[in-house]
């Protein structure tokens, strides 16, 4: 059940300027409510087991998966300000060229750009996947 969400995902990705299984207007919305999916799945996992001990861990990782979650869907927002759609085809047209169109070097827009890219791929890396083992 988990992973299914991770699946779905791959359907908006553009891999390149024509290469995507299909292009939805709100991409960037799909993505987002489909990571937010596996908090879900993580809490029903240990509601299922019959464990005080697993539920409490659960709501644990939840916890900090939404408080991951927040801080990387405020940045996408940005990214959305920014490129003024929800369209990833459209964002990764816009971004074509060289590396010097990239929206991460795009001061005019906003020069807070590179540290807002740093703190969503920290917020994506930090994300807890799993609930530990007790």
């Amino acid at each position: 059940m988990i992973s299914v969400p991770v699946i779905m995902n791959l359907v908006t990705i553009p891999f390149s300027e024509t290469i995507v299984a299909r292009n939805i207007n709100l991409g960037l919305l799909m993505i987002l409510s489909f990571t937010s999916f596996n908090v879900m799945g993580i809490m029903l996992g240990g509601w299922a087991s019959r464990n005080k001990y697993s539920v409490i861990s659960a709501a644990r990782v939840v916890a900090q998966n939404v408080a991951y979650e927040i801080p990387m869907f405020l940045i996408a927002i940005a990214l959305v300000m920014v490129t003024h759609t929800f369209d990833l085809r459209e964002t990764v047209l816009l971004q074509s060229g060289g590396f010097w169109n990239w929206n991460l070097f795009n001061f005019g827009a906003s020069p807070l750009m590179p540290a807002a890219c740093l703190m969503f791929f920290s917020a994506c890396w930090l994300k807890p996947i799993a609930p530990p083992s007790i």
